[in-house]
């Protein structure tokens, strides 16, 4: 505090400040990372790295199985499993050994993708302040693009469309081939 000016702040209110600043402070670096077709040659660099530097990893069995993170690794791709799990972490305090949580996606992080809804869910969680932490989602390779440069076939004029997931796709599979040459 400058005792001529009376400008500054008390002690007090550096401590509060602090507070504010500590509470405010990401616990977690969450990464939403697409595998492609699931084998370490078709990751991506970024995606590669992100699982080796993981401390805790997370996603389906087939797609953690092979990888060896620092602390730990769950078989959870839901938000409802992983979201819980967090917020544990982060309460008991066992964050200061945790700061990297990779979740591990099939193939491209963007299309057909678990990624999308757990993504909103992880970004509801930090925006009402029950979870600290920030968030990005790295791509991993569609098996179209992968199917596209094996037969060297653009894609760019494709009718794209995905059965995964859907109970009656052979009506809206019809119609697209019907209308689409290239399906």
């Amino acid at each position: 505090r400058n005792t001529a000016t009376k400008e500054g702040l008390s002690f007090e209110e550096v401590c509060q400040k602090m507070d504010e600043l500590y509470e405010r402070k990401p616990v977690f670096e969450i990464v939403l990372a697409g595998t492609g077709m699931g084998v370490d040659k078709n990751l991506t660099k970024e995606a590669y790295e992100a699982i080796m530097q993981a401390d805790i990893l997370l996603g389906a069995e087939r797609m953690i199985r092979d990888y060896e993170p620092r602390i730990e690794k769950k078989p959870y791709y839901q938000a409802a499993k992983i979201i819980p799990y967090l917020k544990e972490l982060q309460e008991n305090r066992i964050t200061a050994r945790v700061k990297r949580v990779v979740i591990l996606f099939s193939g491209d992080s963007g299309f057909y993708s678990g990624c999308e809804s757990l993504y909103q869910s992880l970004e509801q969680e930090i925006s009402k302040g029950t979870l600290s932490a920030t968030l990005r989602i790295l791509p991993g390779i569609s098996s179209i693009s992968y199917l596209a440069a094996c037969t060297g076939v653009s894609y760019q004029d494709a009718a794209i469309r995905s059965t995964h997931g859907k109970a009656c796709w052979q009506q809206e599979l019809l119609e697209t081939i019907k209308y689409h040459t290239k399906t």
